[in-house]
């Protein structure tokens, strides 16, 4: 993940996560692991959703979605709705499938990943709904890890 100034991961296990389709597959979204994954077992719809819910609130600016081996199993768009102290609020809307470039370890690009990272204005959340908007036709919908990144302070 290419960082902005100040970003940094949340602890993944700070998250527990729901999924609208295959919900029992879920926990492989936050397990570490890249090559595991979460599938819906059917074809993409418009409304399918995997949900990111925290231990407590935390200033959030982007998610990272890592589809590695699976690049092809992703919604032509997305949307990102956070759960605030005001309710449910859309904060990213017609999120296209393009890729990153690159992901960056330790100030050293890495190639390989498969990686969305969707940037958004900060918001103090305690859960974050990806949604599809726009399906891909024939096609299960495919994430092998999610990532959350705190705002910097």
């Amino acid at each position: 993940f290419d960082a902005a100034a100040g970003e940094r991961p949340l602890d993944r296990t700070r998250l527990t996560i729901l999924a609208s389709d295959n919900p029992a597959g879920a926990a492989a979204l936050t397990d570490g692991n890249r090559t595991t994954r979460w599938q819906s077992h059917k074809a993409q719809e418009k409304g399918m959703w995997v949900e990111c819910r925290l231990a407590k609130p935390a200033p959030l600016c982007s998610l990272t979605l890592f589809y590695n081996t699976y690049p092809f199993d992703r919604a032509r768009a997305l949307s990102v709705l956070a759960h605030t102290e005001y309710g449910c609020v859309e904060i990213a809307h017609g999120i296209t499938s393009e890729m990153d470039r690159f992901q960056f370890q330790n100030c050293h690009p890495v190639y390989g990943d498969q990686a969305q990272t969707i940037r958004f204005p900060p918001v103090t959340a305690d859960s974050l709904r990806i949604q599809i908007e726009i399906p891909e036709p024939n096609r299960d919908w495919t994430i092998g890890e999610i990532e959350l990144h705190r705002a910097a302070p």
